[in-house]
């Protein structure tokens, strides 16, 4: 047995540590040791556990992954955090009957990952969403559950899988020619509610032009019909039905229809009427890019440019486009590096009508025809970054 016997009376900590003390061991003899010898121990072994507990490999964790309810902005779901030892998915289901059902979105991660963005078909979305931690142990990076035995199967921890659920109000609406509707693609809400379309008022939601009611659930193609001035910019808006069922009563009635919040994140943003593109950053993957969306009030082409000093360059690819909003657009294109003065990381698509003999891209062989899409005398452009280290 081990016993230490403090040698004077102290008041402070700075007395323990100066003091001398009487150690007695079982069966030994007793000997004296200075406090400050002890205290120099102890403060490395402190040192040495907090050091072990915030540098805990990912190997030594147990696998977790952190979700909230949220709102969904188009077709984009948030975890905050996951963690599995080595090449790992998240894998989004459907809810069915309390239980995960149908995969409708995953993505890749490997050992952790924060604030982790997974794409997912809101035309299969439910109120209630499950984030399932798998792990990759087939084709690097290609999530092959139930294609391919064996492959990419659950985490279970506890004997049960890894699998938290959680509540998304989903709101999915793309760019769109607007005369006097607007539609919603994809709504998803836990109790009845409604679409509020408002008005661009310097940014922000103004003026309501119109509303339809959605029921609990999944809502597919909601068509809003429109009155009063429409803008450019349109801001679609979920709201909960909790007043006289069916009927909007928000601002009317202290209390009722208002909009859906979750942590302060009001969900509506903003989509545009006017032709546009959206484009986001991306690797060239066999000789193409592909072009998020493209609104076009006519048929025409998305056309890639080279980026040559902070301008478009020459034409490394062209797509043809129909009227209307254009959905992943690919573009076969040249290796922007043979251009002369090009910009290695940077192409630049534009929107172009298609005026001449169709299908065929004219422009700069004759004249006057394919034209470039101008919105307040600028060509509508937009700006693809490449990541050099995954361009396959």
């Amino acid at each position: 047995m081990f016993r230490l016997y403090h040698k004077i009376q102290t008041d402070s900590l700075n007395d323990w540590a100066a003091g001398c003390y009487l150690v007695k061991v079982e069966n030994t003899q007793p000997f004296y040791i200075y406090g400050k010898y002890i205290m120099k121990k102890l403060i490395v072994l402190v040192v040495i556990a907090v050091l072990a507990i915030v540098v805990l490999p990912v190997s030594a964790q147990d696998p977790v992954v952190e979700v909230s309810d949220q709102v969904v902005k188009g077709d984009v779901v948030n975890i905050a955090s996951a963690t599995n030892p080595g090449p790992s998915f998240i894998v989004i289901h459907a809810d069915n009957d309390g239980a995960p059902g149908p995969v409708i979105g995953w993505a890749h991660f490997e050992d952790q990952a924060t604030d982790l963005s997974v794409e997912i078909d809101t035309a299969m979305a439910t109120p209630t969403l499950y984030a399932m931690l798998h792990v990759d142990d087939g084709e690097v990076g290609v999530y092959e559950f139930g294609e391919v035995e064996g492959a990419d199967g659950p985490v279970i921890f506890n004997d049960a899988p890894v699998t938290p659920a959680f509540i998304a109000y989903v709101l999915d609406a793309n760019p769109q020619l607007v005369e006097d509707s607007f539609t919603v693609a994809a709504a998803t809400i836990d109790i009845p509610g409604f679409i509020v379309v408002h008005a661009n008022d310097e940014g922000a939601p103004g003026p309501v032009l119109g509303f339809a009611p959605i029921e609990a659930g999944l809502n597919l193609d909601v068509v809003v019909e429109l009155e009063g001035d429409i803008t450019d910019t349109l801001f679609p808006m979920m709201h909960f039905d909790n007043g006289e069922v069916g009927v909007y009563e928000f601002g009317d009635v202290d209390g009722a229809d208002g909009p859906v919040i979750v942590s302060e994140d009001v969900l509506t943003y903003s989509v545009n009427t006017f032709p546009s593109l959206i484009a986001d950053s991306q690797s060239i993957v066999d000789g193409t890019v592909t072009v998020t969306g493209a609104l076009i009030d006519a048929d025409g082409w998305v056309v890639i440019h080279s980026r040559v000093d902070g301008a478009p360059g020459p034409v490394l690819g062209v797509a043809p486009l129909t009227a209307g909003f254009n959905q992943d657009v690919v573009v076969e294109i040249e290796d922007p590096t043979t251009v002369e003065g090009a910009a290695a990381d940077e192409i630049v698509p534009m929107l172009h009508y298609d005026t001449g003999e169709a299908g065929e891209y004219e422009f700069g062989t004759v004249d006057g025809e394919d034209l470039p899409v101008f919105i307040d005398d600028a060509p509508v452009i937009s700006v693809i970054v490449l990541f050099d280290d995954m361009m396959e």
